[in-house]
């Protein structure tokens, strides 16, 4: 009788168009998470020297680039010189922006911006920052990301879904962000890796702390260089506590 009804013009019930609507949540959000097991499960089966070989070209997308300075890349090289890390070619590159901020590209490109390198001085401070985009890639986190997408892609075309406008707003590679879960499993990785290297997580927690510090809103300039990092990450202070907790544990307090 009701499909009837509405098949002659008649009204939809507030309850049966809520349960449209739960039931196509429930489908949407059930078809996300199985791609998202899959797209995982895919990932763990890719060689780090083959994701790198994927995204050999990623690199073009970071401009304009300077000249990497002699002490950060001194850091760098220590980092990713840990025997624990997986077998991926890492490079850094030095981008040309008053933007402080980090990133890293599927297949072991980090990137570090000159207005991070010139507000975080400490050695400990600047692996750290670089250590978590080391994590990043360790954990795979930017081929996970880039494979749900496309997974995602590939089941909307099979229901006659638009694929581009999926991929487009993914922004696949240019505007890359990661979950929460994620950023705090790369400052746990990047926290352990800076002890194995150095012998101390003293000095570590420096651009956190300044973050922290920072009273924004009386400082447009700084939040406006801060603006990209503060959209993807998490709340510094929930940070901060969670890489205290661990600096004590590795330190042995």
């Amino acid at each position: 009788k009701e499909t009837a009804d509405l098949s002659r013009g008649g009204k939809e019930s507030m309850a049966g168009r809520l349960k449209g609507i739960v039931s196509a949540v429930v489908i949407l959000g059930g078809l996300y998470l199985g791609l998202g097991i899959c797209a995982d499960l895919a990932v763990d089966l890719v060689p780090p020297r083959t994701e790198a070989q994927w995204f050999s070209w990623a690199e073009e997308l970071v401009e304009p680039t300077l000249p990497v300075p002699d002490d950060l890349q001194v850091i760098f090289n220590q980092l990713v010189r840990d025997s624990e890390l997986d077998d991926f070619p890492y490079r850094l590159v030095f981008i040309a922006s008053e933007d402080i901020n980090a990133f890293a590209m599927p297949g072991g490109l980090i990137a570090v911006t000159q207005g991070l390198y010139e507000n975080v001085r400490t050695p400990q401070g600047r692996a750290m920052v670089m250590g978590h985009e080391i994590g990043h890639v360790q954990h795979r986190h930017g081929l996970q990301r880039i494979g749900r997408s496309i997974l995602l892609a590939g089941a909307l075309s099979l229901c006659g879904g638009d694929v581009t406008s999926v991929l487009k707003r993914s922004q696949f590679l240019a505007d890359l962000q990661f979950s929460r879960s994620q950023e705090t499993d790369s400052d746990d990785y990047g926290l352990r890796l800076v002890h194995r290297v150095f012998g101390t997580t003293d000095g570590s927690l420096e651009f956190f702390e300044k973050l922290e510090s920072l009273n924004l809103e009386g400082s447009e300039t700084i939040q406006g260089q801060l603006g990209t990092f503060l959209r993807t990450h998490p709340q510094t202070s929930d940070r901060l506590r969670d890489l205290r907790e661990l600096s004590k544990e590795l330190e042995g307090a």
